[in-house]
């Protein structure tokens, strides 16, 4: 059994790197999988301010019951809550249950109880989604090399027709106060040609009803996400994990970016780039300040980039499977 840290039917963006990450190991469909849900569950008085699903729901199993029978123990994407970890990285060490860290972003706290797990030689390489994560794995020793997020090699059918225009991805952006003008004015100039505008989170669908003043979509299911960025033409937006699915269909992407996390992002332009280079570059980075200077329909070589996406799941899978039968053998 595999045990993964992510989300369900929360976060589209973990939806979609579970199913990369499974792609990347090459789980066949009858592998036995499970995931510790860390959808938000919030109590009004608890000192952390929320509480991670599989710790509430009373058809969880205990950690003390699964981990003895996983085989690997998989982090991807920003498992950063360390309160929601601490417990699987103790019980891992006490039954030698193998760390598995696959794209793995952004700074992590935890690093003293991954440097044991190091030392107990359960972690032995990762592959990062940025250059934010190495801060963390050079402090537990834990050799890394750089990939693609897994979002980008989810499950995706061939590019369609591109039957809608351009699609507005909000995001809330609680420290960013011109955000939400960006947001607002880039609407009103691109209003003729916006067929839809998305959320990505349940309580972010009744702020931007109010904001935009127009039918907003959501849906708690993200393949119908990930359908519906196959069909857009150009998406504008400053949710990573709405950039990365359409981005892989063949979208044009004006991505608005200010916070450290979107690091990321910039790598992404920059790979990009040596892609298709010397075409235009289908990423184009904003800060919410230059919404005024996004032009949409820049071509780009497709095919180049799709080349691209293929040879980064291939040396990604190589790298990873590298590892795992060097945790096997060990």
């Amino acid at each position: 059994m595999y045990l993964v840290s992510t989300s369900s039917n929360w976060n589209v963006g973990d939806d979609l790197i579970r199913e990369g990450v499974f792609r990347i190991l090459g789980l066949s469909p009858w592998e036995t999988t499970m995931w510790l849900n860390r959808c938000q569950v919030i109590y009004p008085k608890s000192r952390r301010g929320w509480t991670a699903l599989w710790k509430v729901l009373r058809n969880q199993p205990g950690l003390k019951d699964i981990i003895p029978h996983a085989k690997a123990f998989i982090l991807a994407g920003t498992p950063e809550r360390l309160h929601t970890l601490e417990e699987v990285y103790e019980l891992c060490l006490k039954h030698s249950t193998p760390i598995w860290l696959i794209g793995v972003g952004m700074p992590q706290p935890g690093h003293r109880l991954l440097k044991k797990c190091r030392r107990r030689g359960l972690v032995s390489r990762a592959s990062v989604r940025d250059d934010l994560a190495t801060e963390t794995l050079k402090k537990a020793g834990i050799q890394h090399e750089w990939f693609l997020d897994p979002a980008f090699h989810a499950q995706y059918d061939a590019a369609r027709e591109k039957s809608l225009d351009v699609f507005l991805t909000y995001k809330m952006n609680p420290s960013e106060p011109s955000a939400d003008t960006a947001y607002l004015e880039t609407y009103r100039r691109f209003a003729d040609r916006i067929d839809m505008v998305v959320v990505h989170h349940p309580d972010e669908y009744p702020h931007a009803r109010e904001l935009f003043g127009t039918e907003v979509y959501y849906s708690s299911d993200y393949q119908d996400l990930k359908d519906l960025y196959a069909s857009c033409r150009c998406l504008i937006t400053n949710r990573i994990h709405s950039a990365a699915p359409a981005l892989r269909n063949g979208a044009e992407v004006h991505f608005f970016h200010s916070i450290k996390k979107h690091r990321m992002v910039e790598i992404w332009s920059e790979k990009l780039l040596e892609a298709v280079s010397p075409d235009p570059i289908p990423l184009h980075l904003y800060g919410f300040e230059e919404w005024d200077r996004i032009e949409l329909d820049q071509a780009y070589d497709w095919k180049r980039l799709e080349q691209y996406f293929l040879e980064d799941l291939e040396a990604h899978s190589g790298f990873v499977r590298m590892h795992v039968k060097r945790d096997k053998e060990t």
